[in-house]
């Protein structure tokens, strides 16, 4: 029962109860060993327009297939989560820019090469926060969210998609 209780229904991936539990577990190992810790917020776009469209069952089926692909684009050192809705986080236990950017392109290109992300014409937006000396669970996600915004809003007004550009916090490097 206390499994149960960890892990999302609809995905099988680990919940938002354990996602707070390995965050805290994850920020004592980067202080033990002195590594960098980035979290990604990623957003469904364009779930809201399915479900209307197509029905719940639909826009569950969006949701379980990019949990999937998400989990196989990660590294066995990282840890993804349904945060809620079509929501998911991401722990990058070890994270350079470049490896962020990387991943962040896999994502999008496997969404594009998968026939059912293809036939409903989900894309996804991804917002970036560093973990720093002063974190705690909420001020990471809160800086999560607003990159995630900010991201948003940057490719709704230019047209482009920030998926071909670096991936940095955007909060705490104050853009």
């Amino acid at each position: 029962m206390g499994q149960l209780m960890l892990q999302d229904n609809l995905t099988g991936l680990a919940n938002r109860k354990q996602f707070v539990i390995a965050f805290e577990n994850s920020v004592k190992m980067s202080i033990q060993k002195k590594r960098n810790i980035s979290l990604l917020l990623i957003d469904l776009d364009g779930l809201k327009s399915i479900n209307e469209a197509h029905g719940h069952k639909s826009g569950d089926l969006v949701i379980s297939t990019f949990a999937s692909l998400l989990s196989q684009c990660i590294h066995f050192t990282d840890q993804v989560f349904r945060y809620g809705g079509d929501q998911f986080t991401v722990i990058l236990n070890h994270t350079e820019d470049t490896s962020v950017t990387d991943l962040v392109r896999q994502i999008c290109k496997v969404l594009d090469s998968n026939v059912i992300m293809r036939e409903f014409d989900i894309a996804c937006s991804v917002g970036r926060a560093d973990v720093t000396d002063h974190d705690d669970f909420n001020s990471l996600v809160e800086r999560t969210e607003q990159s995630l915004n900010i991201r948003k809003n940057i490719q709704i007004a230019t047209g482009i998609n920030y998926a071909d550009y670096p991936l940095y916090d955007l909060v705490a490097n104050g853009q």
